[in-house]
């Protein structure tokens, strides 16, 4: 086992973030964590394994990070890694790409892997009563201009929205503080995709702050 310890900062002030809670997931392990007052913390997690954290805080938009975990500090110096975290403040314009949320080549069904995800988006929602959001549903289509894109293609990636957006419902979080909006292809994060894994991130939805009551 080896101690990692970090702090969780905001980035717009430099100031350490309290009560930010890091959950820890490896294919065999599980483990959550909270900062101190200062935005620090230690876990102790199992050496030479690669993890990966989710953090979320109170007025801030979640993150997630894919971390090795070495043997001593003088590694994380060696290597540059800094096992810092930065969560940007919630508030309007700001967005998170929900990163490990994939779906089915043309269809709004989720992939058995991104299934985790979704408590993540509830959790959000539930620690930040006050932010309505958008939730936007985007696809894979690249070598079309969005204004040839058919009608079917603009439903899917409003579908794909929808799936997330119906969750949310189901779990108890407001109508009137969500939206939910297909983009088709006209915001693709990899316009020529090289590989299935960039066709993936295509295939994605986004929760987008509208506004903070």
């Amino acid at each position: 086992m080896s101690t990692v310890t970090g702090r969780v900062n905001n980035p717009e002030t430099g100031q350490g973030i309290a009560d930010a809670l890091i959950t820890f997931r490896s294919r065999t392990r599980r483990d959550s964590v909270r900062t101190d007052s200062s935005g620090i913390y230690s876990v102790r997690l199992p050496r030479d394994t690669v993890i990966k954290a989710d953090i979320q805080a109170a007025g801030f938009m979640f993150q997630d990070k894919i971390m090795k975990i070495y043997g001593s500090p003088e590694l994380y110096k060696k290597y540059r890694i800094s096992p810092d975290i930065e969560l940007k403040p919630a508030k309007a314009g700001e967005k998170a790409v929900l990163r490990d949320l994939f779906f089915v080549g043309d269809k709004a069904v989720l992939l058995k892997v991104s299934e985790p995800e979704l408590p993540k988006i509830l959790r959000f929602m539930q620690i930040n009563p006050g932010l309505q959001v958008e939730i936007a549903g985007h696809i894979n289509h690249p070598g079309l201009k969005p204004a040839f894109l058919g009608k079917w293609e603009w439903e899917l990636s409003s579908r794909r929205a929808r799936v997330v957006y119906d969750y949310l419902l189901e779990n108890g979080i407001s109508g009137e503080r969500m939206s939910c909006k297909g983009y088709g292809n006209s915001e693709m994060l990899f316009p020529n995709p090289k590989n299935p894994e960039q066709e993936q991130q295509n295939r994605r939805v986004e929760i987008r702050v509208l506004s903070i009551r």
